[in-house]
């Protein structure tokens, strides 16, 4: 197996790691990438054209709801981009109204113009895609003047 160089020193006969692996310090580096890995989506959304988001609600294992959000985007150049924004821990309902609430502190936090959003895609489940309190309605009732977009019918379920 090779290993990276400089991952690894050679100290006499044996090899060290020349990285510190304490738990503490591998907790700190997967965290530095992930807010650089944000920065870097965070600057390139200035730049689409248009996007798309997909929104899908789960249950792992231990019973616990996730949502996890996807974003796909076009920019200026044609670059099309793929990025998980986020799973999030929904700790205790699984409501249209919930995963509504956490769609938007997501556009908050990254703040796409969402006049380039031109369509979003569920799994079909009710609490996001009912007609009266699910995610999607919820989501048309707010952002009206994008209401011509959501008759495209965009909408993807699993058969």
């Amino acid at each position: 197996m090779k290993m990276s160089p400089g991952f690894f020193k050679k100290s006499g006969n044996s090899l060290t790691p020349a990285v510190k692996l304490e738990r503490n310090s591998v907790a700190e580096k997967v965290d530095e990438t992930a807010a650089n890995l944000s920065e870097q989506l965070l600057t390139k959304i200035k730049s689409f054209v248009a996007f798309s988001i997909a929104v899908d609600e789960s249950t792992d294992v231990s019973g616990l709801a996730q949502l996890s959000a996807f974003i796909r985007a076009c920019d200026r150049d044609l670059n099309i981009t793929e990025e998980l924004l986020d799973i999030i821990y929904l700790h205790h309902t699984t409501t249209g109204g919930d995963i509504f609430k956490e769609v938007c502190r997501l556009f908050g936090e990254y703040d796409p113009s969402l006049s380039k959003l031109v369509c979003m895609a569920t799994d079909g489940a009710p609490s996001l895609t009912g007609k009266i309190s699910g995610f999607v309605a919820k989501l048309i009732a707010s952002f009206i003047t994008f209401n011509a977009l959501f008759t495209r019918k965009c909408f993807v379920k699993k058969p």
